[in-house]
């Protein structure tokens, strides 16, 4: 994909080594001869994408995919955010720290996530979450941290619904609490594995849907990130890795002038009931001056006809 979408000629673009893509009215179609997509070898290969929604492209990593691989001039050409797993359960990414590292200071966004495992306790899991985190000061002008909700067979068996809807409820509560917002990366389809569950939908909505033109909705929530592929792409040279559409971009990121909404709520009641308890207070002294007025106004009518009758 392109960075910029609506600067490109629409006619015939090379934009990959490996091929070209031929765009043309916000459909993107890639040649029989192209290696883009390694899951679907086809004649000709489609997606359609709105181009005016998702308009952020990036990629999200593990320690399956390796620092010394990419070519980070071209990916920060195309690219404007990259989202590092931190921890896995209850133990932590071995090159969490390393991605952090690579994209300081050349102008991409930094986000991650959390690899949530049934099985394994919710505090164990914080733990790692936090460490992690703290010891490369996530925070202010990184993206909200995600918490990956998918299954895990081969290490945890079978997913059980309720130990997602109730563990894996703490662990997004908690992000959401520590940073502001919590990401949920989730399928349609997992969703409704886990009962489609009203909980995730207070939260930010990543989702992940792929060979479709457009995601399934996850309730009646608008998913800000769609992770809708696994494709090769020239500034990584070690296989294929995780492309992300981001409608937003900024409306992820850290800062620190966006507080929680409650705390932010409740400090907006308690000025407004300031104000009121003061117009009030205002509303009372006027009504006693102008009862006050009105008395000195009928004790000097009462006067000026008694003047006037000879009575004064």
């Amino acid at each position: 994909m392109i960075k910029n979408v609506h600067n490109i000629d629409r006619t015939r673009t090379k934009v990959d080594h490996q091929g070209e893509y031929f765009i043309h009215l916000g459909e993107v179609k890639v040649g029989p001869q192209d290696k883009i997509s390694i899951r679907k070898i086809k004649q000709h290969f489609t997606l359609e994408v709105e181009m005016s929604e998702y308009n952020h492209l990036g990629v999200d990593v593990s320690h399956h995919q390796y620092v010394n691989q990419f070519n980070w001039d071209t990916f920060t050409s195309q690219c404007e955010f990259l989202i590092a797993r931190c921890s896995y359960g209850a133990r932590a990414d071995r090159r969490f720290r390393e991605f952090r590292n690579a994209c300081k200071g050349i102008g991409v966004v930094f986000g991650t996530y959390h690899f949530f495992r049934q099985k394994q306790a919710v505090e164990r899991q914080i733990v790692f979450i936090e460490r992690e985190l703290d010891s490369v000061e996530y925070g202010e002008g990184d993206l909200y941290p995600a918490l990956d909700l998918e299954a895990n067979e081969r290490w945890d068996g079978k997913a059980i619904a309720d130990l997602y809807n109730d563990r894996g409820r703490q662990i997004a509560e908690w992000i959401a609490t520590k940073y502001g917002k919590c990401l949920i990366y989730i399928s349609p389809a997992f969703w409704k594995f886990l009962g489609s569950p009203r909980w995730i939908l207070d939260h930010e909505i990543w989702t992940s849907h792929w060979d479709v033109e457009v995601p399934d909705k996850i309730g009646d929530k608008t998913e800000h990130v769609w992770q809708y592929d696994v494709i090769e792409k020239e500034f990584y040279h070690d296989g294929p890795i995780d492309v992300n559409w981001c409608r937003n971009l900024n409306k992820l990121i850290i800062n620190s002038s966006n507080e929680d909404d409650s705390e932010s709520i409740r400090s907006r009641l308690v000025s407004l009931r300031e104000k009121m308890n003061n117009l009030h207070a205002q509303s009372a002294e006027l009504c006693e001056r102008s009862i006050k007025l009105v008395l000195e106004a009928e004790d000097t009518k009462t006067q000026f006809d008694d003047i006037l009758n000879g009575n004064g």
